[in-house]
């Protein structure tokens, strides 16, 4: 038992290690995402993604990341500083990191459940639940980079272009199936996270952790609880570009009345 104990630490400890790394590679491309709404360039999180408040706005986003995409491709461009390159580069670093970090979760599940013997039946459950959501994970990393490719694949729409047509308000299935995969994917880890933290936390606070051993694995569910909900340090606030709007010829004021 104690050699399983050692073993259970030591994959805890390599995970946690691995999600250190990968979130900082991770936070850096994914401070230089942005987008551009009513000509003023914003910066782009991953939450805007997961969680849009329509399929237009996530086609919006995705038709804009299009165009500067396209743009980049001509003479003197860089597609490599687009957001194009940036969310496919956090797409894909999240494609290793999933497992990391799903596998901390189901490790935290399994120590409450066979070493705690806490509701052992129920958090064996939630173990296993992390399967489910790393191929939750993966399979949303697939839709986001589906929509890369066709910026309206979550709209009743037969155009491909990169503009937005006042008509393209319906979403489709796609996008019903892409909500319910995020929606269950936070289920399932948030359940097992936020369950297997309450529960060690419990058992810290009666004593159970008197040896070292356990003192340190509850310090570690802490820091990897801090890790989940790390909060970008590298995130750059929106730019702001000139807009037609604020341009002397748009509307006919009084001061180019004047000038006229």
């Amino acid at each position: 038992m104690y050699l399983l104990i050692i073993d259970m630490k030591f994959s805890f400890l390599l995970c946690l290690f691995l999600i250190i790394i990968l979130t900082f590679f991770m936070s850096k491309a994914a401070a230089k995402m942005k987008y551009t709404r009513w000509s003023t360039v914003r910066s782009l999180s991953i939450l805007d993604i997961e969680f849009p408040t329509s399929a237009r706005y996530y086609a919006y986003i995705m038709t804009s990341i299009a165009r500067e995409y396209e743009n980049a491709k001509k003479p003197k461009g860089n597609v490599k500083k687009t957001t194009n390159y940036y969310l496919r580069t956090n797409l894909y670093l999240d494609f290793v990191f999933i497992f990391p970090a799903y596998t901390s979760v189901a490790i935290m599940c399994c120590h409450v459940s066979s070493d705690l013997g806490f509701l052992p039946g129920a958090f064996k459950i939630l173990a296993f639940l992390q399967i489910g959501a790393l191929l939750l994970d993966a399979g949303e990393n697939f839709f986001i980079l589906a929509t890369l490719k066709k910026p309206k694949l979550f709209l009743n729409t037969e155009d491909t272009s990169h503009d937005m047509k006042d008509d393209e308000l319906t979403p489709n299935g796609v996008y019903t199936a892409y909500k319910l995969v995020v929606f269950f994917k936070w289920l399932f880890v948030g359940v097992g996270l936020i369950a297997s933290l309450m529960a060690i936390f419990y058992h810290f606070s009666i004593g159970y952790y008197s040896d070292e051993n356990g003192f340190i694995l509850s310090l570690v569910g802490i820091l990897a609880l801090c890790v989940f909900f790390v909060v970008n340090p590298w995130k750059k606030k929106p730019e702001k570009k000139e807009s037609r709007f604020e341009l002397d010829i748009t509307y006919p004021c009084k001061e180019n009345i004047e000038k006229a």
